[in-house]
């Protein structure tokens, strides 16, 4: 190297970042019958009628779901999914509390 030439300097590298850690928080799940669980009915049940089954009987999947007459009844058994899978979610979530 001569005295008329500059150095050339190499670039430095840029530190790596760490990765971040994947969140183990559940998104909040939508809840189809508020107050519903294994032993209690939704809070919009009361005496005149059952959310899940739409009529004035108790449409819960622990305390009898639906009556045979209600089984051809679209409607009502997909309000019936809706909620064993509800509490099928709350067991689970027990689980790790």
């Amino acid at each position: 190297m001569t005295m008329t030439e500059t150095p050339v300097e190499t670039p430095k590298k840029k530190p790596r970042k760490k990765p971040r850690r994947a969140s183990f928080q559940k998104p909040a799940a939508k809840v189809a019958f508020p107050g519903l669980t294994d032993n209690f009915c939704a809070t919009a049940c009361n005496k005149g009628g059952c959310v899940i089954s739409g009529r004035d009987y108790c449409g819960h999947p622990y305390k009898g779901a639906l009556q045979t007459a209600d089984m051809g009844n679209a409607a009502a058994l997909n309000r019936l999914a809706q909620a064993r899978k509800q509490l099928k979610m709350a067991v689970v979530d027990k689980q790790f509390t």
